[in-house]
């Protein structure tokens, strides 16, 4: 039975070689076409999406596109020009102090040193950050140095100098926004050190800008400290000066009564005497106990003492840090190509649309 169902063709491969050698050339023939269709796919998947790619560039033309030259041409195209050409070069000097307390050598926060120390709340308007910003700081240096002549000069770019886009107002005021930009004050909260940064179109200026507000940052500490100090002794003055006030009034009213005559109620002028006598010999502990106070709060005046250390002193800049022309070109480039993205999908949106 087995052998009568065996398949003829097998036998027939089996035992003739021409046949079988037939055979295995059609089956190469077909893995060699299916390895080229292959191919053939690969590489024909590739030229459709080269030209699909290519088409789409060709028929999007960004030169002609004014959406894409408003928005992105024009705007990387003026940074270029204003700050690669016309910006004016800006010399930067820094400074860094710290204010320290000498009783307990600590590092002090500026804004908080009464409190610290004194036990007092903060006296915040004399703090120096606040202060190397003010208008006082800002007219010392139009005294000292003429800061808003020389930031007024025909030497520096139109959109840097002062009154620049403003050109109409000249004021101190509007002044003032414009030294805030040129003066920053910055205090690191972990270390408490204060950062004093100016910025000008000279060296020179620069460096004695925060030369100057340094010395008017130390001058204020020690300002600051001996108030702190004074207010500290007065109080322990007032109580001396209360005392002996007192001690005056009553030898005075027991000098009356002694020399007073005709006393009618010899009982009731003894009396009297006594307790003067008394109040003004408990006024004169109170005179020697405020005293004592007074001479305590001498001593802890001393003491405690703020004053300001500095870190690193203002060099004179040998090369200007800003504009950073290629950072800000860069910049408005990639800002702009972002808008323009937006843009050109809200555009292609409202087409979609519309259709």
């Amino acid at each position: 039975m087995n052998k009568d169902n065996k398949n003829p063709g097998s036998d027939e491969e089996q035992y003739d070689p021409v046949l079988k050698h037939f055979k295995e050339l059609d089956n190469a023939n077909y893995k060699s076409e299916s390895l080229a269709s292959q191919n053939v796919d690969k590489s024909s998947l590739t030229i459709i999406f080269k030209e699909k790619l290519n088409s789409i560039l060709n028929k999007y033309n960004f030169l002609k596109d004014k959406v894409f030259l408003s928005i992105v041409v024009f705007p990387t195209l003026l940074s270029f020009l204003y700050y690669g050409l016309f910006a004016t070069d800006i010399y930067i000097s820094e400074s860094k102090f710290i204010v320290k307390s000498s009783e307990q050598n600590q590092t002090l926060p500026l804004q908080g040193v009464a409190q610290v120390i004194f036990g007092q709340s903060p006296i915040n308007s004399f703090s120096v950050q606040d202060y190397v910003v003010s208008r006082d700081a800002m007219n010392l240096l139009i005294k000292n140095l003429d800061i808003k002549e020389e930031f007024s000069k025909n030497n520096i770019d139109f959109f840097s100098k002062f009154p620049g886009i403003k050109f109409w107002d000249n004021s101190l005021e509007n002044f003032y926004t414009y030294y805030q930009t040129k003066v920053t004050v910055l205090v690191d909260p972990a270390t408490s050190i204060t950062t004093i940064t100016t910025k000008s179109f000279n060296s020179d200026l620069t460096l004695k800008m925060n030369d100057t507000l340094l010395g008017l940052s130390e001058d204020l500490v020690n300002q600051l400290n001996n108030r702190l100090r004074a207010d500290l002794i007065k109080s322990a003055a007032a109580e001396v000066d209360l005392a002996k006030n007192k001690y005056k009034d009553l030898t005075a009213k027991i000098n009356i009564l002694r020399n007073k005559k005709n006393i009618i109620d010899t009982d009731k002028h003894i009396n009297e005497l006594q307790s003067l006598y008394l109040e003004r010999g408990f006024t004169d502990k109170q005179i020697q106990a405020a005293m004592t106070s007074l001479e305590t709060a001498r001593s802890e005046a001393q003491k405690k003492q703020i004053y300001l250390e500095k870190i690193s002193n203002p060099q004179l800049a040998d090369y200007p840090r800003e504009p950073r022309t290629f950072l800000v070109i860069l910049g408005v480039f990639i800002v702009s190509l972002i808008i323009w993205g937006i843009a050109a999908l809200m555009i292609s949106g409202v087409k979609e649309h519309t259709r």
